[in-house]
């Protein structure tokens, strides 16, 4: 239902060779891309690659295009300078502002298997994240990078998408939200709503958001009596990060210390009912456990990392041997025993 529409121009050049190659190469990679999402959508594959394609789209539509429409409308902004001067001076600020909304539409990806649009939800209740501190972070960081924009620019003008953001909001995004997820999810929704107020974020996370556990592997074996591996008075860098995490009271966050096996294996590894994921992304996890700035930090080290997801699945492609499958046949020598599967498991 959602085929693509193009509009050409009927003048013979655009169709002729070589006039029409970049026309016809536009056309087959819209064409292309449309046909892709979609599958992908449809067999809800390679989430985390839909999601950023949505807010590739729509932060090309809903906020580059306008407010360059705007900026370069007559001679640009006022005093003469290129649209692109302030807000390549504003950037990191702009960045602040935007982070949200990135970081929300990955957690919908990789904790909801979702995505921010209607047709392809969550199928879980995401109250991580960006969530944890702000009901509507992509509403809120949308308005605020239109005042941001109005700001750097001297464009009053581009106030009126903060309105917009506001009214939306306001008018549909809540009206659609509770007619969806107040059935899907019931009480949990109810809690989260109640809990999480909108446009004014929370400096602690919220106490019900989805709870974790973080391990640490330490080098030393934990003192006697020691809670839970974390021991004074220890060098170990490792053990001084779990004290940091517990000193902090991060909010429904388990931290763990356990000696690491001399077969070496990850130094920190964060886990829910929703993802289990080590190192790095470990880490940015946790910190959403903490404050508001933490969590910040967090988003940005864990945005740019792939879907962890897709990381488990990948594993080690075994080529099937022929005299193996020769004698599942023929009731072979390597015929298994009854009840057990040909890797010696009992069958399910």
């Amino acid at each position: 239902m959602l085929l693509p529409l193009l509009l050409v121009s009927p003048a013979r050049g655009w169709w002729s060779v070589p006039t029409g190659i970049p026309l016809y190469a536009a056309i087959a990679s819209a064409v292309g891309t449309a046909v892709l999402l979609a599958t992908w959508t449809v067999r809800r594959r390679h989430v985390l690659v839909r999601g950023w394609a949505q807010a590739v789209a729509a932060t090309g539509l809903l906020l580059v295009l306008p407010v360059l429409v705007v900026a370069t409308a007559d001679g640009g902004p006022p005093g003469g300078a290129r649209p692109w001067l302030p807000l390549l001076l504003g950037a990191p600020v702009v960045a602040l502002v935007g982070l949200p909304t990135l970081a929300a539409m990955r957690e919908l990806a990789v904790v909801g298997r979702g995505t921010p649009l209607p047709h392809d939800p969550p199928d879980r209740l995401v109250t991580s994240g960006p969530y944890s501190y702000v009901r509507n972070p992509m509403q809120l960081s949308i308005s605020g990078l239109y005042t941001v924009c109005a700001v750097l620019l001297v464009e009053p003008i581009l106030l009126l998408g903060t309105l917009g953001a506001v009214v939306f909001t306001v008018v549909a995004a809540d009206r659609q939200e509770r007619g969806a997820m107040a059935p899907a999810f019931g009480g949990a929704w109810a809690a989260f709503h109640a809990g999480v107020r909108p446009w004014v974020p929370r400096w602690r996370p919220w106490s019900g958001r989805a709870a974790g556990a973080l391990t640490v592997a330490v080098s030393a074996e934990p003192a006697a009596g020691a809670t839970a591996g974390v021991r004074s008075g220890s060098r170990d860098p490792w053990l001084v990060l779990a004290r940091w995490f517990r000193a902090r009271s991060a909010t429904a966050l388990e931290v763990r210390g356990v000696t690491r096996s001399p077969s070496g294996g990850p130094r920190l590894t964060y886990e829910t009912d929703a993802v289990r994921v080590h190192g790095l992304e470990a880490l940015g996890r946790s910190l959403d456990h903490v404050n508001l700035a933490w969590a910040a930090l967090g988003w940005v080290l864990v945005l740019p990392l792939p879907d962890p997801a897709s990381r488990e699945r990948r594993g080690p492609r075994r080529r099937p041997c022929w005299s193996t499958a020769r004698d599942r046949v023929t009731g072979g020598a390597g015929t298994p025993p009854a009840g057990e599967s040909w890797s010696g498991t009992r069958r399910s």
